[in-house]
C-alpha cells in the first residue's frame, strides 16, 4: 500500500476534484422537461450509477428517477454555477447518492455512507468491508493508499493503528483504493465529514469515450 502525504488542505467529499469539466449546465430541477417516453423504458441493468448512464442530461436520469418513484432530496451548484449536483436517498438508511452534471451530462456520481460509530476503529472495518466487496465487483485495484497529513504526524500514529480512526476523524489521514474500468473510474475513499465525522465513499468518473472533453 502506498503511503502519502497531503499538501496543506486535506480533501474533502464536496470539493475533492479528481477530474476537472468546467461547462455550464442542464436545468434539475423536479419541473425539468419530461425525457422521451422511450427512456422510461429503460433497462436498469443497462445504468452506470442507479438511473443514469455517463453523459447522460439531467432531464433524462431524473425522468427516471421519478418514474421510479425517487424524490430528490437537494440541488445545488459547484464550480461557479457549472456544474450541478442532484441528492437521492441511498439504498440503506445512512447513504445518500450525488448525481453530477455537467453541459455534457452526467459525469460523476458518489454514494456516501453517513452511519456513526462510538468506536471510530469501527469505521477502518467498514472500509476493509466496502473494499473487498468492490474488489470481488470490480477486480484487483490500481492503487492504494494511506495519505497522511504530514510525515510527523504518521510517526505519531505509527505504533497505534487502533487510533488511526480517530486520525481519519481529525483530517489526518485519509485512505484511498481506485479501480479503472471502460466506463469509469471508480474509488473508495476513507476521509474526514463534517463536525469530525467519518464519511466512506465510492466515487465513480465517467471516462469519455473520445479524446477531446
Amino acid at each position: 500500500m502506498k503511503t502519502l502525504y497531503m499538501k496543506n488542505t486535506f480533501m474533502k467529499h464536496r470539493l475533492l476534484s479528481l477530474a476537472v469539466l468546467c461547462f455550464s449546465l442542464f436545468g434539475c430541477e423536479d419541473n425539468a422537461p419530461t425525457a422521451d417516453p422511450e427512456l422510461l423504458t429503460f433497462n436498469k441493468s443497462q445504468a452506470d450509477f442507479r438511473w443514469g448512464k455517463w453523459w447522460e442530461s439531467s432531464e433524462d436520469v431524473l425522468a427516471r428517477e421519478r418514474g421510479d418513484g425517487n424524490t430528490m432530496l437537494d440541488e445545488y451548484n459547484t464550480r461557479e454555477g457549472k456544474e450541478l449536483v442532484c441528492v437521492f436517498q441511498g439504498e440503506e438508511e445512512d447513504s445518500k447518492d450525488y448525481y453530477t452534471f455537467s453541459s455534457v451530462g452526467l459525469r460523476r456520481a458518489d454514494r456516501v455512507y453517513s452511519k456513526q460509530h462510538a468506536d471510530k476503529s469501527e469505521y477502518l472495518q467498514d472500509y476493509q468491508s466496502a473494499r473487498e466487496s468492490m474488489r470481488k465487483a470490480f477486480g484487483s485495484p490500481v492503487s492504494e493508499s494511506l495519505i497522511w497529513r504530514s510525515e510527523a504526524i504518521e510517526e505519531a500514529y505509527a505504533n497505534d493503528p487502533a487510533s488511526w480512526g480517530e486520525a481519519v476523524s481529525k483530517g489526518d489521514l485519509y485512505y484511498e483504493v481506485k479501480w479503472y474500468r471502460p466506463r469509469d473510474n471508480a474509488y473508495l475513499v476513507l476521509q474526514q465529514g463534517p463536525d469530525e465525522t467519518i464519511e466512506l465513499v465510492e466515487m465513480y468518473l465517467g471516462v469519455r469515450p473520445f479524446r477531446h472533453l
